[in-house]
């Protein structure tokens, strides 16, 4: 009676600090938890506003898994465009001279997919003679169980392609591209509307050493001093295996930050998508929870400048890559880690990004944005990011 008591005790326990665990997660750590439970249907989980005991709702979900027809993606209608992202459509496109912030006037917004165009995954299930349970994508035993449809995924984020020119690639490097590809979209879908997520068609090519890419790059009357770039119209981003793995990663989820970005929202205000550029290129991954250290040297050094956030966000490109480009690039990195360190920032990104997923490359005016999405506007903003800096307060950012 004693052991059934305390069985029953320490399960109460578990269950109890699971619920809180659950309750004081943010989003985005119940989705990474969720990630690591095989069972389809448990984003449902986390799309409400009000939160709920977990346990029950896993445990009816996993009783009664969805159909492959029951799993539903919202697609942009009338309905699912929110009132805020309408109104500051309406508000920007009635300016009787829209200012276009990119290069030469064209808008570039490489080909994309619906999420749901999913490539095939097989997934197996089988008992081994000891009655150990297993799953894998080859069907190791006659008996083996079908589970694709049960398992396997609804939707896809990201379609990698990579080039090798003259050499034949490294095994380590792709399966890093591959991992971390798919996790920098789940990450940069949280401050993008879910109905205009889409799949994208991410295209690297990756020359063996610098010198191989700088033959390249000078054939192709490239920027002299990139070390990796992305060609938005030919939807291709070109970079070099460096002696250092991180810094070839760093480079790769830079270029990988901009090919999604115009994939989904065309050409946007350059500090803004430099900005991300660099922020995404800092994640540091540990298993499917990533942090993102501030660059503090770099910010320090900015607390002095004399560029403030007003000037930097109201830049065109020609502008942002003139005399004080490197100083340009510092401020829209701090910049960026600024606002998605504070709610208001990262409602304002939302908005601004949902913007542009239904007006890609489309006007845009930074006392305007600020002013109707941020509270007391670009002056207060301004006022806060340059406080910030002089502070010196840069805490890391957790998904």
């Amino acid at each position: 009676m004693k052991t059934l008591v305390q069985t029953i005790f320490v399960f109460a326990v578990a269950i109890g600090a699971v619920e809180l665990f659950w309750v004081s997660s943010s989003t985005q750590q119940r989705l990474q938890w969720l990630a690591m439970i095989p069972a389809p249907g448990l984003e449902r989980l986390v799309e409400t506003e009000q939160t709920r005991p977990l346990i029950p709702q896993l445990l009816a979900i996993i009783a009664h898994p969805p159909q492959a027809s029951e799993v539903v993606v919202n697609e942009p209608t009338e309905q699912t465009i929110t009132s805020a992202e309408k109104a500051l459509a309406q508000s920007v496109n009635n300016r009787a001279t829209p200012y276009l912030m990119h290069p030469g006037g064209f808008c570039v917004k490489p080909p994309t997919q619906k999420i749901t165009d999913v490539e095939p995954q097989a997934i197996y299930r089988w008992t081994d003679a000891h009655g150990r349970v297993h799953f894998g994508d080859k069907a190791r035993q006659k008996n083996a169980q079908d589970m694709s449809k049960t398992y396997g995924r609804r939707t896809q984020g990201v379609k990698l392609s990579l080039e090798f020119p003259g050499w034949q690639g490294d095994s380590l490097l792709e399966s890093a591209l591959h991992k971390e590809a798919a996790l920098m979209y789940r990450i940069l879908t949280q401050y993008i509307p879910r109905h205009e997520w889409r799949q994208i068609n991410l295209n690297l090519v990756i020359f063996p050493d610098q010198s191989a890419f700088e033959v390249y790059k000078s054939q192709q009357q490239a920027n002299a001093g990139w070390m990796a770039y992305y060609d938005g119209r030919r939807n291709q981003a070109y970079l070099a295996v460096q002696q250092n793995f991180d810094l070839t990663m760093r480079l790769a989820r830079h270029e990988m930050t901009h090919a999604m970005m115009l994939g989904m929202l065309g050409t946007t205000p350059i500090w803004i998508s430099e900005g991300m550029a660099q922020y995404l290129e800092r994640l540091d991954w540990q298993m499917n929870s990533a942090k993102v250290e501030a660059d503090h040297r770099v910010y320090q050094g900015l607390a002095g400048s004399g560029a403030g956030f007003a000037l930097l966000a109201d830049m065109d490109h020609r502008e942002f890559n003139g005399p004080q480009q490197q100083t340009n690039y510092y401020h829209a990195s701090a910049m960026m880690h600024f606002l998605l360190g504070h709610r208001e920032g990262q409602h304002w990104l939302k908005e601004t990004l949902g913007y542009f997923a239904i007006n890609p490359c489309g006007p845009y005016s930074a006392a305007q944005f600020f002013n109707q999405g941020y509270p007391s506007g670009l002056a207060a903003v301004s006022q806060r990011y340059r406080e910030w800096l002089i502070q010196g307060d840069y805490a890391p950012h957790y998904y």
